[in-house]
């Protein structure tokens, strides 16, 4: 005879999903030329945004591109490249050896081209040259030549420049951008060029993409070595050239953009009140599509008695819905683990948040039960709220989603336009009990009318599937066509090479607990040749979170690890999902399958089984790190028996 302790916690799917995608306006592109993107050989790092051209991109050898690769035309990948997401071409995508591509890899794709816009400069006539030493604080308007050498330092303020030709040479020179009012616009109708070791100074709390150069000429725009450069360059006419060990913080916009060898790229969104005279097409990348299942929730306020659990029957997008069942408490407070980033609609100033919502509430009583949001910017400390949204349909027996709205508050709104990451969190209210929420597909939405749910898709149904995942091994658990395997004292297996070459590297245990606790644990490194075998062992004493009634997700994934020491996972090296619980008694643990989990532990990914908890409950019964008070026990005492629930409210469970 026991006590059954039954907590419900979120799932985390880690099985990659084709994701909607779309192809941004110009400014959602971090590098983008007309006839050549060409990202050179060795150590080039570009992050996050999309790298792209309207003829050509080459990625060169061991580079590795952290967001999309999109060419209207081709793409060239060479040895050892690594694109973090998507690969897609209007022409044909061309492969040298061990790429790694971590999204899909479409060619033959109808992608449009984007335009780099021209405009008209219309320089003034006094000239400027500062020297070792000369100092000048320049006020907004047109100039003649600005010539700046080694040691010559140039202060600009918020506003429009127009200048004959824009030239600072290699040396310590400086430029501060002084940005508290806004954007400052440099505009040069003949050469724009920077040298090497060039300082590029922004003030405080200041934005890189606030700083926009732009020329007319047709001779090349060099980017100097060893230099640190802040803003964003565009160059209908000319090769912009970024040359060896720079850093970029900003975009590019070229005729062709070339960047040389150990140079870092941050790409920084350029969606903003800036491009508003920009007349582009309004394709827009709203492609984070937020179905809840991959937003990963967790309840962290208010529930003694609420579960929370997916649903794939009640769902309006994606292939589940959120069920929320608040039981006796009068609010639960769920926060979305991953953070929302998007790009949006060019000249877009205020923004819209939408869920689709079904619910019992309105059966139970008018006005019963409502959501609030609330949004927490990544440089932010603490949540603001954004509104509450009242469940009140016209029917309230209807069994179709309604979908609920509310005005996303204007200092977070300007941040999510300008592409910094923003946390959700909701509150969901009722005034009588046993309210059951079902919610699915948030979606935020700017003044346009364009929503991250409304990305145009790059594939149709008459199109063929997307190559399989590139795998260089294959990943083999011993005993692993068993549904389950009790009393194990390690996770044994071996992979095999069959990448066509030596492959040299680790095998990583990643497991995530039913309350979002991550770990990892690596085995030792090993080199086989194609078609050989390595075998791996992670015991019992390696293994992570084993804690009691912790069904814990595991996958297993092979780091291959190149010969500079670099390193990659493959999005087609990881294994399928399993899971395991620990016997402290024994100390073992079982491993089982998606199945053994639905029939064995009815989906339950927490699940104790406490003997003798009723002699127990006065100093508490020590199971893992947190307090439940007031938690629905169901006594239990036949297996064969109907349960019988009865809350306990003065019972303290203390997990350690």
């Amino acid at each position: 005879m026991g006590w059954r302790v039954l907590i419900t916690a979120l799932t985390f799917f880690t099985t990659a999903v084709i994701s909607q995608t779309a192809f941004a306006q110009l400014c959602g592109y971090g590098v983008y030329s007309q006839d050549e993107t060409n990202i050179r050989d060795r150590g080039v790092t570009v992050s996050p945004g999309m790298v792209g051209s309207a003829t050509k991109v080459e990625i060169g050898v061991e580079s590795n591109i952290k967001g999309d690769v999109i060419s209207s035309g081709d793409v060239f990948l060479r040895d050892r490249c690594m694109i973090g997401k998507n690969v897609f071409a209007g022409g044909t995508i061309f492969e040298q050896n061990q790429i790694t591509v971590g999204g899909d890899k479409l060619d033959n794709v109808e992608i449009q081209s984007e335009t780099i816009t021209f405009k008209t400069v219309t320089p003034g006539s006094q000239d400027y040259n500062l020297y070792n030493g000369n100092s000048l604080e320049l006020a907004p308007g047109s100039y003649g030549n600005m010539h700046i050498y080694d040691g010559g330092v140039l202060t600009m303020s918020a506003g429009t420049y127009n200048f004959a030709s824009f030239v600072v040479e290699a040396g310590n020179a400086v430029l501060n951008f002084n940005l508290e009012e806004g954007f400052l616009e440099i505009n040069v109708q003949n050469d724009l060029r920077f040298g090497d070791r060039n300082q590029f100074i922004l003030s405080e709390d200041s934005d890189p993409a606030q700083v926009q150069f732009y020329t007319n000429s047709s001779n090349q725009v060099k980017v100097g070595t060893d230099s640190t450069f802040n803003g964003v360059i565009t160059a209908p006419n000319a090769q912009i050239y970024v040359f060896s060990r720079c850093t970029v913080n900003g975009a590019l916009y070229g005729k062709s953009v070339w960047i040389d060898t150990d140079t870092t790229i941050n790409l920084v969104p350029n969606c903003t009140a800036y491009n508003t005279t920009f007349d582009y097409t309004p394709i827009t990348e709203m492609c984070s599509a937020l179905n809840f299942e991959s937003e990963g929730w967790i309840p962290v306020e208010g529930g003694n008695s609420s579960e929370v659990m997916y649903s794939d029957t009640d769902k309006s997008y994606g292939d589940y819905s959120l069920e929320v069942s608040l039981n006796s408490d009068q609010y639960l407070a769920i926060e979305g683990s991953a953070p929302i980033q998007m790009a949006f609609s060019e000249g877009a100033q205020s923004l819209t948040a939408k869920i689709d919502v079904l619910s019992n509430a309105a059966q139970l009583g008018e006005g019963n039960g409502s959501i609030a949001l609330y949004l927490m910017a990544e440089d932010d400390e603490t949540y603001t709220y954004a509104g509450t949204m009242a469940y009140d349909p016209d029917d309230p027996y209807t069994e179709q989603f309604l979908t609920l709205e509310t005005f996303v508050p204007e200092n977070i709104a300007q941040k999510m336009l300008k592409g910094i990451p923003v946390y959700p969190m909701l509150y969901l209210y009722q005034q009588q009990s046993y309210t059951v929420f079902w919610i699915d597909k948030m979606q935020f939405c700017d003044d346009t009318g364009l929503c991250n749910s409304t990305c145009p898709s790059t594939t149709t149904d008459n199109d063929p599937a997307p190559d399989p995942m590139p795998t260089n091994v294959e990943i083999h658990l011993d005993n692993e066509d068993s549904a389950s395997n009790s009393g194990l004292t390690a996770i044994t297996g071996y992979i095999k090479n069959v990448s066509g070459g030596t492959l040299n590297g680790q095998t990583i245990l990643s497991v995530v607990s039913p309350f979002a606790e991550k770990a990892e644990v690596t085995s030792d490194n090993f080199e086989i040749e194609n078609g050989e075998t390595a075998n791996f062992i992670f015991p019992i004493s390696s293994i992570p979170l084993k804690k009691p009634g912790y069904n814990n997700i595991f996958t297993l994934n092979v780091k291959t690890i190149f010969s500079d020491g670099a390193s990659v996972i493959n999005a087609g090296d990881v294994s399928e999902e399993l899971y395991y619980n620990y016997q402290q008694s024994t100390d073992t643990i079982t491993v089982f399958n998606n199945e053994t989990l639905r029939e064995e532990y009815n989906n339950y990914l927490f699940n104790i089984d406490v003997e003798g908890a009723e002699n127990s409950t006065q100093n508490g019964i020590i199971l893992s790190g947190f307090n439940i008070e007031g938690i629905e026990f169901v006594y239990d005492t036949d297996s064969n028996s109907d349960e019988d629930s009865d809350t306990v409210n003065d019972t303290s469970i203390s997990i350690d």
